[in-house]
C-alpha cells in the first residue's frame, strides 16, 4: 500500500548536449526523481555498466507533460485498471512524456487529498540500454505534489530563459495554466472538468454547469464525489441516471445519534490528510465506532447493522426489485440530519451489507452541508475511507486473521467471506490494506484496494 511520504523532489543537474531541438539540448540533465525513500530514477545503464540514482534525460519533455496534464494530475481520480482509457494514461503515466527518451514507469493517481505515485521497475526481460530498478507506491499530499511539479517546471523555464530560448510551447502553456490558477471560478471549473476526465476547455459544459448547480442543492463535497462517479464520455447520461435513481423509492432509516463518535479525536483527523492514509483513517474510525457501540469482536450480523441504520433487516436481503443501471448508492438526508432515505445499488446481501456500512461511514465523515451521501466505485479519498471503514466494521481484521490462520488461499478467503457476510473481494482488499497480502493479489472489481 502507499505510505505517506510528504516529499517529492524532481532535481535536474544540467549538462550540455549536442543533439535534438534547442529546448531539449538546453535542458539536458542528470535527472533524479525521489519520493520519500523511493528513487524512481534508480537505474542501470549499458554504457557505464553501473547503477545510478539519476538518468540522463531532458527536463523539457517532462516539464511540458506536467504542464499539459496539470489539472488532471491534481484532480482526476484513477478509474479501475480495466477501464483506463488512452486519454487517462496520456495524462497520468510519465512514460507518455515522450521526446524520444525512456522514462521511468510512474503513474500519478490523485484522490482529492493525495497523489499516489506508483513506480514499477523495468521488465527483467528488457533489452533497453537503461533499466529502471525501483518498485514502490507512495502517497504525496496534493499540495506537496503541486509545489514540487511547479518548482520543476519553473526551473526548466529558467534554464531555457538563461539560454535565450523564450518562445516555446512550455512557456505559453505554463502561462495559460498560471492565469487559470489565479482565477478562482475558472480554477474550480478546470478541476471539475478534470474530475470528469476531460482536458481543459474540452469538458461537456452542460454537465459541468449542471453539477455546479446540483452542488448548491446536495452539497459541494457530495457533488465532487458524484462527478467522479459520472466521469467519462457518457457523463451527461450518467448524471441523468443518478438523478432518476435519487427519485426512486428507498428504505427509510434513522442513524443512531453519533455524538459520542463525533467527540472522538479520530473524527477530528478523519478529514486531515496529513495524518495518515485514507484506508488507515477509515480502519481506525471503524475501530472507534465499534468501541462506542460496544460491538463484539466478530462479524456484524444483519440485525445489529440494520439497527444502527434504523431500518428493517430485510432491506439487506436480496431485493425483489433491484435497481437497474444504478451508478452509485445513496443515503439522502432529510429534515433531521440523522433521518435518511437509503437507496442501495447492489442486489445481493454481501453487497448491500457493505454498502450499508459505507453509507454509515459517509454519514460520520461528510460535512453537515452534504445532503447526499454517496458510495461509488471512484478512487477518491472519501470513498477509500468508506471502503476501509466498511471492511473493518463488518468484518474486523483481528477476527479475520484468527479465522484464516495464515491461510490466504481462494478457498479459505471465500469461506471467511461467507461467514462474515461480505464478498471475497472485500476480504482480499481488507487483507491487502493491513499488509497481509499484496495489492496485486486483490482482483479489481466491485471493491477496490483503498490505498
Amino acid at each position: 500500500m502507499g505510505d505517506m511520504s510528504g516529499t517529492l523532489t524532481i532535481k535536474p543537474e544540467w549538462l550540455s548536449a549536442d543533439h535534438g531541438p534547442p529546448e531539449v539540448r538546453s535542458t539536458s540533465a542528470l535527472l533524479s526523481i525521489v519520493i520519500g525513500d523511493g528513487i524512481a530514477t534508480r537505474a542501470e545503464d549499458d554504457w557505464s555498466g553501473s547503477v545510478h540514482p539519476w538518468v540522463r534525460l531532458s527536463a523539457y519533455p517532462l516539464a511540458l507533460w506536467f504542464a499539459g496534464s496539470w489539472w488532471r494530475l491534481l484532480s482526476e481520480p484513477a478509474p479501475e485498471s480495466t477501464r483506463r482509457s488512452l486519454s487517462w494514461r496520456m495524462a497520468h503515466e510519465a512514460t507518455t512524456a515522450g521526446g524520444g527518451f525512456l522514462w521511468p514507469s510512474l503513474a500519478f493517481e490523485p484522490d482529492g487529498e493525495n497523489v499516489e505515485v506508483i513506480c514499477r521497475a523495468s521488465s527483467a526481460a528488457s533489452t533497453e540500454p537503461v533499466r529502471y530498478l525501483s518498485t514502490f507506491r507512495k502517497l504525496v499530499p496534493v499540495g506537496e505534489f503541486e509545489r514540487a511539479t511547479e518548482e520543476f517546471i519553473n526551473l526548466t523555464i529558467q534554464r531555457l530563459n538563461r539560454d535565450g530560448i523564450r518562445d516555446t510551447a512550455l512557456h505559453s502553456l505554463w502561462t495559460e495554466v498560471q492565469e487559470e490558477r489565479k482565477a478562482p471560478a475558472l480554477a474550480n471549473y478546470r478541476r471539475l472538468e478534470a474530475i470528469l476526465g476531460y482536458e481543459p476547455g474540452e469538458g461537456p459544459e452542460g454537465v459541468a454547469r449542471d453539477l455546479e448547480h446540483l452542488g448548491a442543492e446536495i452539497g459541494e463535497g457530495a457533488m465532487l464525489q458524484l462527478a467522479s462517479a459520472c466521469a467519462g464520455e457518457n457523463a451527461a447520461s450518467s448524471l441523468n441516471l443518478v438523478r432518476d435513481f435519487s427519485k426512486t423509492h428507498g428504505v427509510e432509516g434513522h442513524i443512531v445519534p453519533t455524538a459520542a463518535l463525533r467527540a472522538l479525536d479520530v473524527l477530528r483527523w478523519t478529514n486531515a490528510p496529513q495524518k495518515q492514509a485514507p484506508w488507515r483513517r477509515g480502519w481506525e474510525l471503524a475501530e472507534a465506532a465499534r468501541e462506542v457501540w460496544n460491538l463484539r469482536p466478530e462479524p456484524l450480523d444483519d440485525r445489529k447493522l440494520s439497527e444502527l441504520l434504523g431500518m428493517e433487516p430485510k432491506a439487506l436481503v436480496e431485493s425483489t426489485t433491484p435497481a437497474q443501471n444504478a451508478l452509485v448508492s445513496l443515503a439522502i438526508r432529510r429534515r433531521s440530519a440523522d433521518e435518511v432515505t437509503l437507496l442501495f445499488r447492489k442486489r445481493n446481501r454481501p453487497g448491500r451489507r457493505f454498502e450499508a456500512a459505507r453509507l454509515l461511514a459517509d454519514h460520520l465523515i461528510a460535512p453537515s452541508t452534504d445532503r447526499w451521501l454517496t458510495a461509488t466505485d471512484a478512487k477518491t479519498a472519501r470513498q477509500k475511507i468508506q471502503r476501509a471503514f466498511a471492511a473493518e466494521f463488518v468484518c474486523p481484521i483481528a477476527w479475520l486473521q484468527a479465522e484464516l490462520g495464515g491461510n490466504f488461499s481462494n478457498e479459505a478467503i471465500e469461506d471467511a467471506a461467507e461467514r462474515s457476510g461480505v464478498s471475497p473481494l472485500a476480504v482480499r482488499s481488507h487483507l491487502a490494506n493491513n499488509g497481509l497480502i499484496s495489492p496485486e493479489e486483490v482482483t479489481i472489481g466491485e471493491v477496490t484496494v483503498a490505498a
